[in-house]
C-alpha cells in the first residue's frame, strides 16, 4: 500500500475514534445532566412543595415530568379496580387526555399483575392493550394504593402517533421515573397519615377542650411545658401557662416553709427521672386535692398525675385538676344532714330502750296544744286579743322547752320562729288593745303548721327506728304480774275477754325479729358474705305464745341462710346475682293463726349432699325423715325433710356458725312446743323458703 493510502487509512482511525469518543461524552453528559434533572425533581417534591391533597401532589409531579425531565406526555389517573375505570387526577401531553378510560380485562390484568415498567406499543401482547387504551406510543409506568378499592397509575411517556427523536426509554429512566414515583407515594402516604393524625390531635384537642379539668404538663423543673385543655387557663386565671411554676399555682402566695408546697416539690424530685415501674408506689404520695383562691372566693381543686415515659423513666407529668367545689359542698351538706338524722335517730333509740311511753305522751300533748291554738286563732276570727296571743305563746313556748329535752331540734326550731311572730303581735297588740289583721292570722296558722309538720316527721324518725314500727304509737308499759292475773282470769272469763287479754298480751312482729337483724351483718362478715335482712310487717302482733320461741327460731333459720344458702360475691357474680344476698321474713295473719316465711336468693338445698349425710347416719328411720332411705324398696328420701333430723349437715368442717347438724333440729323442737310445724321448699340456684304455720288441731277419736 502506498503511503499515501496508509496516511488515509490512519487519518479515518482517527477521526472514527474520535468520532465515538465524542459520541461517548455526549452521552456521558446527557446522563448526568438526565440525572441532575431526575434529583431536582425528587427534592422539590420532597422539600419545596407544601401540599396536603392528592391532586396538588400529583400536579407538581406533572410540572416535574415535562418542566424538567422533557417528557411529551404525563398523567396521574386514580383506577377504580371493582371497575377497571380510570379517572384522571392531572395530566399534561401534547395530544389529548380522556377524563375517564374504561380498562378491557387484558389491560386490567396488565395493572393488576405488573406494577409498573416500560411499555411499547410495538411489543403486542397484554401490554399493547394498555398502551391502545390510553392511546401512547410508549411509556413508563407505575401503580400505588391510594385506599381501599382504588389505585393511582402514574404513566410519562410519548403520544401515539407524535414523531419524537427519543423514543426510546433507557434503563436510566426506569429507574429514576421508579424512584420518584415510589416517593410520591411515600409522600402521599405519609400526607394521609399527617393529615389523619392531625384530625385525631384536633379532635382530641376539643374533647379537652370541653372537659371540665385543667391539663397541663410539666417538667423536672416544675415549669409548665406544655397545656392540654382550654379549662386551664380559665381554672387558674392566666392568660399565659407556659413556664410558669405548677406550685404557684397548686399553692399560690405559698411560703417557702409551707408543709404542703414543700412537700409537694419533694415528690416530684422524688418522682422525676424514676423508672415507670415504681409509678404506683410513689403515686400514692401525691397530693390529692387543694384549696386556691379565685374571685375572693375559696375553690377545691381534685387533682391526678399521670406519668409520661421516655425510656421506660418518668421525664414529665400530666397534671388534671378539676374544680369540686361544688361537689365537696354537697357532700358536706349532706354529711351534716347525715349526722343530725343519726342524732335524731339515736335520740329515738334512747327512747325506744327506756319505753317510749314518755315521748308519745308529749306527741300527744303538743298535738293538743296546736290544736288548741287553732282553735284559739278560729274562735278569734281575725280579733286578735291580747289574752288569746298570750295563751298562744304559752302552748308554743311549752312544746318548744318540751321538744329540746327530746333533742328534736327541727321542731324546736319551727317552734321559735312562731314564738318570734307571736312577740311581736303581742307588742302591737298591747299597744292598741286591740289588732284587726288577717294577715297576722295567716301567719300565725302558716307557723303553727311548719311546727305540726316537723312534729309528724318527728314521729316518722321514731316509726323507722323502732322494731315495732307504728305499732309503737300504740304501746303501753304493762305490769308482768298484773297482766298474768288477768290472764288467768280469761281463761275461765268470756271469750272476747280472752280474746282482748292475747292481744294485750301479743308482741309487735317487727320487735322479736329484731335481734336476728342486728346480728346478720356479723353473721354475713364470718362467712365472707354480704346479706340485707328485712322483715314487715313490724306491726303485726304476734301471739305471746308464739313470740316466746320466734326470736331463737328466726336466729337458727338466718344463721342457716347465710351459712349454707348465701352465695359468696364471686360466686353470686358468676351466677348473674347482685353481690349482695337478700332475705326477707313476712308475716301473714291467716284465720288459724300467724303465718311466717324466710326466704333467701341463695343456691337452693344441697339435695345429693344431704342424701349422702342421711345416709352414712344408721340412726336415721324411714319414719322420722318422713320418707324411705335412699336405696331401699319405695319411695326416695325428701331431702327437704330430711334436713330437719339430728346430726344432718352439708358443712364439711363445722364452724361457731353452723356444720353441726342442730339448726333445724332445734328450730323443729321449739315450734313442737308452740303447735306450729315447718316446711322447706327450694329452687336449685335460685332460692330456699322455709314456711312457718300453725298446725291444724287432731281430730277426736
Amino acid at each position: 500500500m502506498a503511503d499515501s493510502d496508509r496516511i488515509v487509512e490512519m487519518l479515518k482511525a482517527k477521526a472514527t475514534l474520535l468520532i465515538q469518543r465524542e459520541r461517548e461524552l455526549y452521552a456521558l453528559r446527557l446522563s448526568r445532566e438526565r440525572t441532575t434533572a431526575w434529583l431536582r425533581t425528587l427534592h422539590r417534591l420532597s422539600v419545596e412543595v407544601r401540599l396536603e391533597a392528592l391532586g396538588d401532589m400529583c400536579r407538581e409531579w406533572a410540572a416535574a415530568m415535562v418542566g424538567l425531565l422533557h417528557f411529551q406526555t404525563v398523567a396521574a389517573f386514580r383506577h377504580d379496580v371493582a371497575t377497571g375505570a380510570l379517572s384522571l387526577i392531572e395530566g399534561r401531553s401534547h395530544a389529548k387526555l380522556q377524563d375517564r378510560i374504561v380498562l378491557d380485562e387484558r389491560a386490567r390484568r396488565v395493572v393488576r399483575e405488573q406494577r409498573g415498567g416500560v411499555i411499547r406499543r410495538s411489543e403486542g401482547s397484554d401490554t399493547a392493550a394498555l398502551a391502545e387504551a390510553l392511546d401512547l406510543q410508549s411509556f413508563l409506568w407505575f401503580v400505588f394504593t391510594e385506599c381501599e378499592g382504588q389505585e393511582v397509575l402514574l404513566i410519562a411517556g410519548v403520544a401515539a402517533g407524535v414523531a419524537v427523536a427519543q423514543d426510546v426509554f433507557s434503563s436510566d429512566d426506569l429507574v429514576y421515573f421508579t424512584m420518584v414515583a415510589r416517593h410520591l407515594e411515600v409522600l402521599f402516604t405519609n400526607t394521609n397519615l399527617i393529615a389523619d393524625l392531625a384530625t385525631a390531635t384536633r379532635n382530641l384537642q376539643e374533647l379537652f377542650d370541653h372537659m371540665r379539668q385543667a391539663i397541663v404538663a410539666f417538667d423536672a423543673s416544675g415549669s409548665v411545658v406544655r397545656i392540654a385543655s382550654r379549662e386551664a387557663r380559665f381554672l387558674f386565671q392566666r392568660e399565659r401557662l407556659e413556664d410558669c411554676s405548677v406550685r404557684d399555682l397548686l399553692y399560690p402566695g405559698a411560703p417557702a416553709y409551707d408543709v404542703d408546697a414543700a412537700s409537694f416539690e419533694e415528690w416530684v424530685d422524688l418522682v422525676m427521672n424514676a423508672s415507670v415501674e415504681n409509678w404506683a408506689k410513689y403515686e400514692a404520695y401525691a397530693p390529692r386535692d387543694v384549696v386556691i383562691e379565685r374571685d375572693g372566693q375559696h375553690t377545691v381543686l381534685a387533682l391526678e398525675f399521670r406519668p409520661l415515659v421516655r425510656d421506660a423513666r418518668i421525664h414529665q407529668l400530666m397534671l388534671l385538676a378539676t374544680d369540686v367545689t361544688v361537689e365537696r359542698r354537697l357532700e358536706s351538706v349532706l354529711r351534716l344532714q347525715k349526722a343530725e338524722h343519726a342524732a335524731r335517730v339515736a335520740a329515738m333509740r334512747r327512747l325506744i330502750a327506756g319505753g317510749p311511753q314518755v315521748f308519745l305522751t308529749f306527741v300527744d300533748s303538743a298535738r293538743a296544744r296546736f290544736d288548741r291554738c287553732d282553735a284559739i286563732i278560729r274562735e278569734c276570727r281575725g280579733l286578735l286579743l291580747a289574752g288569746a296571743i298570750d295563751e298562744v305563746f304559752r302552748h308554743v313556748h311549752t312544746v318548744r322547752g318540751e321538744a329540746r329535752a327530746f333533742d328534736l331540734v327541727e321542731l324546736e326550731d319551727g317552734a321559735r320562729s312562731l314564738e318570734r311572730e307571736l312577740d311581736q303581735l303581742r307588742t302591737e297588740v298591747r299597744a292598741a288593745s286591740v289588732l284587726l289583721t288577717e294577715a297576722a292570722t295567716a301567719t300565725l296558722r302558716s307557723g303553727l303548721q311548719v311546727a305540726r309538720s316537723a312534729l309528724d316527721r318527728e314521729c316518722d324518725v321514731l316509726k323507722a327506728a323502732s322494731p315495732a314500727g307504728a305499732a309503737v304509737f300504740d304501746q303501753i308499759s304493762v305490769p308482768r304480774s298484773v297482766l298474768r292475773e288477768l290472764s288467768k282470769y280469761a281463761e275461765h272469763g268470756p271469750e272476747p275477754l280472752a280474746c282482748l287479754v292475747g292481744r294485750l298480751s301479743a308482741v309487735p312482729f317487727g320487735i322479736t325479729a329484731a335481734g336476728v337483724i342486728d346480728s346478720a351483718a356479723a353473721w354475713a362478715e364470718f362467712q365472707g358474705n354480704e346479706v340485707t335482712v328485712d322483715a314487715e310487717p313490724k306491726e303485726l302482733l304476734i301471739p305471746e305464745r308464739l313470740a316466746r320461741v320466734l326470736p331463737g327460731v328466726l336466729a337458727h333459720l338466718v344463721r342457716n341462710c347465710i351459712a349454707h344458702g348465701i352465695e359468696g360475691p364471686e360466686e353470686r357474680r358468676a351466677a348473674g346475682k347482685r353481690e349482695t344476698g337478700t332475705i326477707r321474713i313476712v308475716a301473714t295473719e291467716l284465720p288459724r293463726g300467724v303465718c311466717i316465711v324466710v326466704e333467701d336468693d341463695g343456691r337452693g338445698l344441697n339435695a345429693e349432699r344431704i342424701l349422702d349425710c342421711a345416709e352414712r347416719d344408721d340412726g336415721m328411720t324411714n319414719e322420722s325423715a318422713g320418707a324411705k332411705k335412699k336405696g331401699s324398696p319405695g319411695a326416695a328420701p325428701d331431702p327437704a325433710k330430711l334436713v330437719f333430723l339430728s346430726g344432718v349437715t352439708t358443712r364439711d368442717v363445722p364452724d361457731a356458725l353452723a356444720g353441726h347438724g342442730v339448726g333445724l333440729d332445734a328450730v323443729q323442737s321449739e315450734l313442737d312446743r308452740v303447735q306450729y310445724g315447718a316446711t322447706i321448699a327450694s329452687s336449685s340456684g335460685r332460692w330456699t323458703r322455709v314456711t312457718l304455720e300453725p298446725r291444724a288441731p287432731r281430730a277426736t277419736e
